[in-house]
């Protein structure tokens, strides 16, 4: 039996294939459910769960699937339609009733992927314990193939109303017609902000040009959003607009474009944010083991220091809360604003960008000067140790070619790539050394 396993951001994969087959979905469904009432459900009471998802095509029959499951549980499940993953983070945060949120999307992954990510009402990302726990249900119900221990309890509801939930409350987060004279381009991916990131940044003010806004069910990030930000900076020029804003497939991350057309990434959007009042006192900034040396450097022209963690921003969360401190993120440019949400918000961290930039007037987003920095995505056929051999060998002797740099090599939680990132002082030869690396350990891992 395959043996499901939570990633960076929940679970993930390609539908049709495992846990997303109809079968391993209605035993994720029953874990779910057991967990929950567990979780969520003493003294008998009802538990209340809100669901939402992204545009692509297998989402309704993933949601139809988990609810159906749910429901035969004392589970109460409204279906907020398509609505951001930090829209529901948000809206199960503001509503008491609500006991944990689920969120059907694969973020920036291709359409024919999807994913399932949770949330706790207060906690907001799920803890490893209550991960553990949801793997060990799915495990000993795939093992009885059975798909639940409950009899017909719950049921569904449909809440139109979330979405404008949702766009009042980041409309709240900054003065009124904040945007009033600029000109925004936004790149949607054909994802989960398709309708309200144009609804909000028009009713603070911005004129609101939008890209890639016509969701198909498999276009989504099809060459488009934060991954893809090369039409957006086509068109901001074109436009001659202000500024633009590049999301993922469902609106948990974001990419800056300035007015010339240069790609902005979330070490620069943390250094923007750093203007407004509510994190300029903030001495200690999180940033992951991908944040550039750049950014530690300019951070360090403000008397300020960054704190590394793992990839990933429910590590970003998790320092967050250690250190209490509000104003995290990674170059990926999942960025989180903690007084606001424990989790990424695209739309949110955009519109508090315009406010920071109409503080300090530096249009230009040039607050950082980056070491050189590529990334290379391997594709592997399986996750060996990188600490054996003859992998560990390899590392070794590209860090001895690399003078003054760094070396970072870690396996995507969420796909089946090794990630290759080198930092150094000198373009050409980082470069060099990225590619020349990325083939010889391709060719390892693969033969």
């Amino acid at each position: 039996m395959q043996k499901l396993a939570f990633g960076t951001d929940g679970i993930r994969g390609r539908v049709g294939d495992f846990p997303f087959t109809p079968t391993d979905l209605q035993h994720f469904g029953s874990a779910l459910g057991r967990w929950m009432v567990d979780r969520y459900g003493k003294n008998n009471k009802r538990i209340k769960v809100l669901l939402a998802g992204d545009t692509r095509e297998s989402v309704d029959s993933i949601k139809k699937i988990i609810s159906e499951q749910l429901v035969l549980f004392p589970i109460d499940v409204i279906d907020a339609g398509v609505i951001p993953t930090p829209a529901v983070l948000m809206l199960i945060r503001n509503d008491k009733n609500f006991a944990c949120g689920v969120m059907i999307s694969a973020s920036h992954n291709p359409y024919y992927d999807n994913g399932i990510k949770l949330f706790d009402a207060v906690a907001g990302k799920l803890t490893p314990i209550d991960e553990a726990r949801i793997i060990e249900l799915f495990d000993a119900y795939a093992q009885q193939n059975i798909f639940c221990d409950a009899s017909q309890q719950g049921t569904v509801v449909l809440w139109p109303q979330a979405e404008k939930m949702y766009v009042d409350a980041i409309i709240a987060a900054v003065p009124a017609m904040l945007a009033r004279g600029c000109k925004v381009v936004l790149d949607c991916a054909n994802g989960a902000t398709y309708k309200v990131a144009a609804e909000i940044f028009k009713a603070i003010g911005a004129e609101v040009v939008v890209l890639h806004d016509a969701p198909t069910g498999i276009n989504i990030n099809d060459h488009a959003g934060a991954l893809y930000p090369e039409r957006l900076q086509e068109v901001v020029v074109q436009e001659a607009a202000t500024i633009g804003f590049a999301f993922d497939g469902d609106g948990d991350r974001i990419v800056m474009v300035n007015a010339i057309g240069h790609a902005k990434d979330g070490d620069d959007v943390l250094a923007v944010l750093l203007d407004l009042d509510e994190y300029a006192h903030q001495d200690v900034v999180v940033g992951t083991v991908m944040s550039n040396s750049g950014f530690e450097a300019y951070l360090q022209t403000k008397a300020k220091t960054l704190v590394r963690t793992a990839v990933g921003d429910k590590h970003i969360a998790a320092k967050l809360d250690e250190l209490e401190l509000i104003l995290g993120g990674e170059p990926s440019g999942h960025i989180i604003l903690k007084n606001y949400l424990p989790s990424g918000d695209g739309i949110l961290v955009a519109v508090k960008v315009l406010q920071a930039l109409q503080i300090s007037n530096k249009w230009a987003l040039d607050h950082v000067t980056k070491y050189p920095q590529l990334t290379v995505n391997v594709p592997v056929l399986a996750k060996h140790d990188l600490k054996g051999e003859p992998y560990a060998g390899i590392l070794r002797a590209y860090d001895e070619k690399l003078d003054s740099g760094r070396i970072l090599v870690r396996y995507s939680g969420t796909e089946p790539l090794l990630r290759i990132m080198v930092e150094g002082v000198d373009a050409l030869i980082t470069e060099n050394i990225a590619r020349q690396l990325a083939h010889d350990l391709q060719q390892a891992l693969n033969s």
